[in-house]
């Protein structure tokens, strides 16, 4: 993830422990062969007679079979070998597959997974320990076991630990293979200082009380330091500064400088100028006057009025914004249930 990764970046800045290892013997993952392609051009439609699944056992065969569409009967160039084949291949348990074809009998042959024997687990909490065990004689998929050490580490970097590493490494012996998980989450590493310079009509405590985060700590003085949740927030701090007239607010990446077991983060704020009301067009007498700030929450304020005084269907504020002039003129084009009920508005008010 893009912005796990400028957390990462911040490891190694700090002395750390010495960190568990796999050790010699173990090499790294392997990777998933792609799937295969197949290309069969017949020179002469051929009928099919038989299927066979060669290469496994007759129970996962039996097993695999209730996945093929390729049915004696059909021809050659009908059959869907091609999309069966990709199908076989995604159960997870087929480590290298190809099809042969004599005549009208066509044989899937295929090599299974080998299974994983053992999983060597070195550090880490007992959770994680528990879950890479349960990997134990399951079909051995390299893609699957980096998923998950990769899913390890980021929830140990979502928790604030910078420093934190997880390796897995694979065994092959004549029974299967082994594989080894080292997980060294590391120190937790907090905030010490977060501001927002730049950032004049909007208080720091109302941009804290506008970002996620408050019960959990997350990117708080003291708690974690999350860069994805903080992209999150991006537009409910804009939501606070537009509610000062700032609609050209900016908010811009946070830097991060690391003192050991402790961040310095700024969130720099670009206000831009503040914008007022300009001209207002609308037929209902609502809170809201030309030269106002102009604040969002006050036009959502007249379209609530407009509302409870017409009952209209639908009420559309339609804004222009005038960059020049830092004005936004407004009209409320207004939807009615009915003619007469428009007219019925129009007569009640001039009494």
């Amino acid at each position: 993830m893009k912005s796990l990764a400028v957390v990462a970046a911040l490891a190694g800045c700090a002395s750390s422990p010495t960190r568990v290892q796999c050790g010699e013997g173990w090499a790294g993952l392997s990777r998933d062969r792609g799937v295969p392609k197949l290309d069969v051009q017949p020179r002469e439609v051929i009928t099919i007679e038989r299927v066979r699944i060669t290469g496994v056992d007759e129970r996962l065969a039996a097993t695999l079979r209730t996945e093929l569409a390729t049915k004696p009967g059909a021809t050659l160039d009908d059959a869907p070998i091609g999309d069966d084949l990709r199908r076989l291949w995604k159960l997870g348990v087929i480590e290298d597959a190809s099809v042969a074809i004599d005549g009208g009998e066509i044989t899937f042959e295929l090599s299974p997974r080998r299974a994983i024997m053992k999983v060597v687990r070195k550090g880490g909490d007992a959770l994680a320990q528990s879950r890479f065990r349960r990997l134990e004689g399951t079909p051995f998929e390299p893609s699957r076991v980096r998923r998950m050490a990769e899913a390890l580490q980021e929830s140990y970097l979502r928790e604030g630990r910078l420093d934190a590493q997880v390796e897995a490494k694979q065994r092959e012996h004549a029974t299967g293979v082994d594989v080894c998980v080292a997980a060294n989450p590391g120190a937790r590493i907090t905030i010490a200082k977060l501001e927002f310079p730049g950032a004049k009509s909007v208080t720091k405590k109302a941009l804290l009380d506008a970002m996620h985060g408050k019960e959990s700590k997350v990117n708080r003085v003291g708690g974690a330091f999350d860069a994805t949740a903080i992209e999150m927030d991006e537009w409910l701090l804009q939501a606070e500064f537009w509610e000062h007239g700032h609609l050209d607010v900016k908010i811009g990446k946070p830097t991060v400088k690391r003192r050991g077991s402790r961040l310095d983060v700024a969130i720099p704020i670009d206000e831009g100028p503040r914008y007022r009301i300009g001209t207002i067009d609308t037929p209902i007498a609502i809170p809201l006057r030309s030269g106002d700030l102009f604040r969002r929450s006050r036009v959502v304020a007249a379209v609530q009025a407009i509302e409870k005084a017409g009952n209209p269907t639908h009420v559309y504020p339609q804004t222009h914004v005038d960059k020049d002039a830092l004005r936004v003129d407004i009209t409320f084009d207004i939807e009615w249930r009915y003619p007469w009920d428009a007219l019925r508005f129009w007569l009640s008010r001039s009494r």
